[in-house]
């Protein structure tokens, strides 16, 4: 029985492998994506996850954005290390088409526990 996960990413490179890896497992069953910031803004690790799913057929996968910066701070800048290693885009500049999919307008602790 595959184990039910959900992935929370900031999705550049190594998330997006992460992702792919998850996609891959017959030991998880991936039931959504919340994005976050890190590596990249919200928006664009949020862009990145749902252009992958959709390049690997998983269009069943709900992806919801979380918060662009802490509570603590009025916003959030990508580190330029992190720019560096993992591109303006994220996913050291992988062109990708945008996807046909968008983010689910809910929380996604919400979606999970079913609330």
């Amino acid at each position: 029985m595959a184990r039910k996960v959900i992935l929370d990413l900031d999705t550049g490179i190594d998330d997006a492998l992460a992702l792919a890896y998850a996609l891959g497992s017959p030991e998880l069953e991936l039931i959504g994506v919340t994005g976050t910031y890190g590596n990249v803004l919200v928006e664009d690790g949020v862009r990145n996850a749902l252009a992958i799913l959709e390049l690997f057929g998983r269009t069943d996968v709900p992806v919801f954005a979380g918060p662009g910066h802490a509570r603590a701070r009025d916003s959030f800048e990508v580190l330029e290390i992190s720019a560096f290693i993992h591109g303006v885009n994220g996913i050291g500049e992988a062109v990708l088409d945008d996807a046909s999919l968008v983010t689910v307008e809910q929380a996604g602790q919400d979606a999970a526990t079913g609330q």
